[in-house]
């Protein structure tokens, strides 16, 4: 639950879920990428038929959506001059991280190699085919002190 305080008052709000729109040249190579490499399937698309422009895809609760430069762009015209992958990170929140890397490990361009973090993941970061790093991430016990 997300509490918002507004002249002193609490109001109540419930959120849930948070899907990225993430810009991408093409749409076709990153729809290739997410189902044939990452696993992800297909779950909508747009235009129907031609080349598409907008799709979304899922793995379990994961849910991603990508849009062509040129439409969200013309959506929201300041994203014009943007890099594409920028500085974001997207965590993904998943099981048997290590033998995740070890399947991906020779498909995709590993940028940190599997860890274990001081706030408890296990997790490793790779690119996608658009330079958006992907951090797969696992929760595991901390050793206490």
């Amino acid at each position: 639950m997300s509490y918002r305080y507004n002249y002193h008052e609490v109001i109540v709000m419930s959120f849930s879920s948070l899907i990225p729109n993430i810009m991408v040249e093409d749409v076709s190579q990153t729809l290739d990428f997410y189902t044939q490499i990452l696993g992800f399937a297909q779950i909508s698309v747009m235009p129907e038929s031609g080349p598409p422009v907008w799709t979304m895809v899922q793995r379990d609760q994961v849910q991603i959506m990508f849009q062509s430069r040129a439409t969200l762009t013309e959506e929201y015209p300041l994203f014009q001059d943007q890099l594409i992958g920028a500085s974001l990170t997207h965590y993904i929140t998943v099981d048997k991280v290590d033998d995740l890397h070890q399947e991906l490990k020779d498909q995709v361009k590993v940028i940190r190699d599997p860890h274990t973090t001081f706030y408890g993941r296990r997790e490793f970061a790779f690119l996608d085919c658009n330079g958006h790093v992907l951090v797969y991430s696992q929760l595991v016990d901390l050793p206490m002190d």
